[in-house]
């Protein structure tokens, strides 16, 4: 099969599969590919499934070293496609974090490479599941999306389209956070090292590593003066966003963990900003978190109640015909 993805992502102008069988760490990245199995086969079990299907899955890695993943369907094949600069630039950045010492506590060397691998485990499985989530929410099949499921905010597409779009990736970055969330909850922490403490820290790690990737991933800061225009969505914006609905998400899902993540995540976001500013390569002048606190006026509301209104009124209906997992009653 991949052969033939090999083909059909070149006849549509993609950049080509990389096979990593042959790098000296090739175990690595066995191992972030085997996430997406694991996933897999949890979204596949009975009690998950609400449609059954009969499509094969393909987890490959592009040779293209920007920030980037995405899902899309061949034929009968659920693909998901993540590029190797995912990964360069997430570990590099990962380790010149560690070596900041912004978790005292873990000082040793070997220490360090644990927790590496552990943040870098976190981030690729939310990136992951955020395209399992747009898979199995039937995002795809809803889209009629053949190629590559690139839908970023393109502030050319009318309102609506706009809105539709914003929404399928609040509701794939839900899908991500319940999962992922939920996953390290169960962490047996008897059979871990010194860097995880309690459940907290462990939280702590988490809120780190997917929050780093927004960072990684936004070159420019808001521009205010185009904040209240309906289709200006900022990656500030969704990540603002994002923090809001993985907030219900958790409460929704684990309301004894409800007060202690808001807490942890007052205490981590600042340290995100903090650690990006020392080490970032991309913008470390962008100051995220005075934005983030800026856009929780007004406007940042309307965006929030106009994904939730449209999920509810428009988009939940729509999705029920394609969904393979149960949807969310509410973002």
């Amino acid at each position: 099969m991949s052969n033939d993805l090999y083909t059909y992502l070149k006849d549509h102008g993609e950049d080509p599969i990389l096979d990593t069988s042959g790098f000296t760490n090739s175990y690595v990245y066995d191992s972030y590919k085997n996430l997406a199995y694991e996933h897999l086969k949890s979204a596949n079990e009975p009690e998950a499934l609400v449609r059954s299907h009969d499509h094969e899955f393909e987890f490959v890695y592009i040779n293209n070293q920007e920030i980037n993943a995405f899902a899309f369907i061949y034929e009968k094949t659920d693909v998901i496609g993540l590029n190797i600069g995912t990964v360069h630039q997430l570990e590099t950045y990962f380790a010149n974090a560690l070596n900041t010492g912004i978790f005292e506590w873990v000082i040793e060397k070997k220490q360090r490479e644990i927790l590496l691998y552990l943040l870098m485990s976190m981030a690729v499985e939310f990136i992951i599941l955020h395209e399992l989530g747009h898979l199995y929410h039937g995002h795809l099949e809803f889209d009629s999306c053949s190629r590559p499921f690139r839908k970023m905010i393109d502030r050319n597409l009318n309102y609506e389209e706009h809105l539709e779009s914003r929404t399928l990736e609040m509701d794939a970055d839900a899908y991500a956070t319940s999962r992922s969330f939920g996953k390290f909850l169960s962490f047996d922490l008897n059979q871990n090292p010194p860097i995880i403490r309690s459940a907290n820290d462990l939280l702590r790690f988490w809120i780190f590593a997917t929050n780093s990737f927004f960072y990684l991933f936004e070159e420019e800061a808001a521009d205010f003066q185009n904040i209240h225009q309906e289709n200006y969505y900022p990656r500030a914006l969704r990540q603002a966003v994002n923090i809001d609905i993985s907030t219900i998400v958790v409460k929704q899902n684990k309301p004894e963990f409800a007060e202690c993540y808001e807490e942890i995540f007052r205490e981590m976001f600042p340290l995100c900003e903090k650690v990006y500013k020392e080490v970032g390569t991309h913008n470390p002048s962008l100051n995220r978190f005075e934005e983030i606190l800026s856009l929780a006026d007004r406007r940042r509301i309307e965006y929030m109640e106009e994904v939730n209104l449209y999920y509810r009124e428009v988009l939940y209906n729509k999705l029920l015909k394609h969904a393979r997992n149960k949807l969310y009653k509410k973002l």
